[in-house]
């Protein structure tokens, strides 16, 4: 059987999500566990075996892909050290043109594996994407058909046509993607859905989950601008949060405290 250490440092290079517990006070000082999704124990020193089953550590159960643990708890005569691995989230882009590139660039600023989907050689290279993880030149359907979604994979739709968007939206639409974002006015977003809807039978309820038009009101008009409302949708999305100004949050607490 593997060792907590080989089955720690397999998960992460699999890039699946694994916590790591670690008894730093108490008769089992020096032990570890380590627990994969759900609070599953994966390999355990032979004492800290029967720490896994403690009611202080269901909260291993993680179904959060950003659920980030650094943190110290008491169980009994123990104090462990909590700690968990995630892989970074995906951020899929679809389509390569003018607006991609700023935002695989941010995307890659933020911590996100990039990948980059065109069916186009010109577009879809390294040249173009110095920064991205990893670039896919084939059909739009294949290459989405080809992708593990999953609750830390984020998509951005920006294809040079509503067809293209349409199709692509038609495989992700029913997947468990953290976010989904299409360009496009708000014309083009309501064709997309219409015909969807009116070729497909897909339930318009689906559509609530898809962020069309995508990102923020930002009053965007340059390509570079039009990344930065998505990026910060993306951030909004992954993290929470109102998308509100800062200093009109300030005060508004501020102005409802009373006072002279």
């Amino acid at each position: 059987m593997a060792t907590w250490l080989e089955t720690l440092t397999t998960a992460i290079s699999q890039r699946r999500p694994v916590t790591l517990v670690t008894v730093v006070a108490g008769p089992l000082a020096g032990q570890h566990l380590v627990a994969g999704p759900g609070g599953a124990l994966l390999a355990a020193d032979p004492g800290a075996a029967a720490l896994a089953t403690d009611p202080g550590l269901a909260f291993l159960s993680i179904t959060e892909p950003d659920s980030d643990i650094r943190k110290t708890i008491s169980i009994g005569t123990h104090r462990l050290y909590i700690e968990t691995f995630l892989p970074p989230p995906e951020l899929v882009i679809i389509g390569a043109g003018h607006v991609a590139q700023p935002v695989a660039q941010l995307g890659k600023l933020m911590g996100y594996t990039v990948t980059i989907i065109d069916d186009r050689p010109d577009y879809a290279n390294a040249t173009r994407f110095p920064t991205a993880d990893r670039i896919i030149c084939e059909g739009f359907v294949p290459a989405v058909r080809s992708l593990v979604v999953g609750p830390s994979t984020y998509v951005v739709l920006v294809t040079r046509g509503h067809r293209h968007d349409m199709a692509c939206l038609l495989e992700l639409i029913t997947t468990s993607a953290r976010y989904i974002g299409m360009i496009g006015s708000r014309i083009r977003v309501e064709t997309v859905f219409r015909l969807l809807t009116a070729e497909h039978g897909i339930d318009p309820t689906h559509f609530e989950k898809v962020h069309a038009p995508i990102g923020l009101d930002l009053n965007a008009r340059t390509p570079q601008e039009i990344a930065v409302a998505i990026a910060a949708e993306l951030l909004k999305v992954r993290r929470g949060g109102t998308g509100e100004s800062l200093s009109r949050l300030g005060r508004g607490r501020i102005h409802g405290r009373g006072g002279s």
